[in-house]
């Protein structure tokens, strides 16, 4: 037991860092409106679960089956939800450990699992009662796998690949970033790596995935193509791609450094033909890390229009800092080294003071309090948009007050959809309209004004990301 300590103690410290700064403040903040969609979703029965993966969601469902039965046993608080993720967190954590010490050394494991225990992208998303944190260890486990596949022959990497790259692919619809870095990274290595892993054998377990995923594409497809949803629909831009790189290492600052030590790690095999044989690991952290980021907007501009967020390229952010360890344990100068560890250290912890200090998610706990403690009985509440009712719903506890929704499918709101709206508000003293994430171009306080006759606004308040309106007769 002390041997297994003193050869581990490192990676148990920093995976205890790691899991500290995943639950401090868990509970702080108020569920955003894609957490209380999700914990409602999943606090149905199996049947409405499944019934929205077949006719709503753009993602699949395996983290909302896994949250249904974690809530049965740990509850429905924000603390409660969130720490599913946190657990999965910390799974990515030992499985980036896992992968560094596989393609390079322990140091570099080490190295870059305190980089991404103290990266606050990771410690956001690690706090998100989302699947994000769920898709990355999947993906992750995938990979491990994939690389034991191609260095040694066994029936139990097949296995592991298998299972972990289809629960990968179920559990978003971007799993499947991490399938096409496999592809290409075999392809391009094919006569290298047909000594342990002959093609017939590989087409074959990609075939197997496919038909195990294709029901998911199908529905996919099909809700893509029924849907007029365009609120989330933004120009494609260059720039996001920098903006990416730029969360995930935190700060600029913090990318200037990271940026550096990538390019020290290329550049240590600096032609292509040596990255693929000396260097084959350098190349397939470069296409997991170009894939990650780069696929969504190719999808975005040429496929569907889509807001892209790093969030969607987080299974890219392992290989991020894997490169970045790898360029750091390049520099033979100890104190050098130690010198730029203890700068990122600071600059991290720079990073996630700020983190803590600030407002990040929707404050719909704040926002209801306040509506409760001044809202009159029967008074009216009107949503934008049918959703935003669910995280109000989550914080409420009165059950006097009317509610009714402008739209209920997400969609830009435009100026006659309330003008032609037939609101019967006459017994209503008080009408109360709840904005959640604001629609661009609409001057909301001209059209409820030309809409509301009778109805003077007596309030308006802001909450982070949440507006409300008092109209008053």
């Amino acid at each position: 037991m002390k041997n297994w300590l003193k050869k581990y103690d490192l990676l148990i410290l920093i995976l205890l860092i790691g899991l500290g700064l995943r639950i401090y403040h868990l509970g702080h903040e108020s569920l955003w409106l894609d957490e209380a969609v999700t914990i409602s979703g999943a606090g149905t029965n199996l049947a409405n679960i499944f019934h929205s993966f077949w006719t709503m969601d753009y993602n699949p469902s395996l983290f909302w089956l896994i949250l249904h039965y974690w809530m049965q046993i740990f509850g429905t608080s924000e603390f409660a939800t969130r720490f599913l993720s946190v657990i999965f967190g910390l799974g990515d954590l030992l499985m980036v450990y896992m992968i560094g010490k596989l393609i390079f050394n322990r140091k570099i494991g080490l190295l870059a699992t305190l980089l991404m225990a103290l990266s606050i992208f990771h410690i956001a998303y690690s706090q998100e009662a989302r699947m994000y944190s769920l898709l990355m260890f999947l993906s992750l486990a995938s990979m491990y796998f994939f690389i034991e596949l191609l260095n040694k022959k066994g029936v139990k990497y097949i296995y592991g690949y298998i299972i972990f790259s289809i629960l990968a692919l179920y559990s978003h619809t971007f799993g499947f970033l991490i399938i096409i870095v496999q592809n290409i990274y075999y392809f391009s290595l094919y006569q290298k790596l047909k000594k342990t892993l002959k093609l017939k054998y590989w087409i074959l377990i990609q075939a197997l995935l496919m038909v195990l995923i294709l029901p998911w594409f199908i529905l996919l497809y099909r809700q893509i193509a029924i849907s007029d949803n365009d609120v989330w629909k933004l120009p494609f831009k260059l720039i996001n791609l920098a903006y990416i790189v730029e969360d995930f290492a935190g700060s600029r600052l913090l990318l200037l450094i990271f940026t550096l030590s990538i390019l020290a790690a290329v550049f240590s095999e600096i032609s292509f033909k040596r990255l693929l044989t000396r260097g084959k690991n350098i190349f397939l952290l470069l296409l997991w890390l170009v894939v990650g980021i780069v696929t969504p907007f190719f999808i975005s501009y040429f496929f569907a229009s889509m807001y892209l967020s790093a969030k969607y390229s987080i299974v890219a952010l392992p290989a991020f800092y894997l490169l970045v360890a790898k360029g750091l344990s390049n520099i033979k100068n100890k104190y050098f080294f130690n010198l730029i560890l203890m700068a990122i250290i600071i600059l991290a912890s720079i990073n996630i003071w700020s983190y803590f200090s600030d407002t990040h998610k929707d404050q719909w706990r704040e926002a209801v309090a306040y509506i409760e403690s001044r809202a009159e009985t029967k008074d009216l509440l009107v949503f934008v948009y049918g959703y935003h009712q669910i995280p109000y719903d989550y914080y409420g506890k009165r059950h006097d007050l009317e509610k009714k929704s402008l739209l209920t499918n997400y969609r830009v709101l435009k100026t006659e959809d309330l003008n032609n709206l037939n609101l019967k508000a006459e017994n209503q003293q008080k009408i109360w309209i709840i904005l959640n994430q604001p629609i661009e171009n609409c001057n909301y306080q001209e059209v409820f004004d030309n809409y509301l006759k009778g109805y003077s606004l007596s309030q308006f308040t802001q909450f982070y990301n949440i507006e409300l309106f008092e109209y008053t007769k």
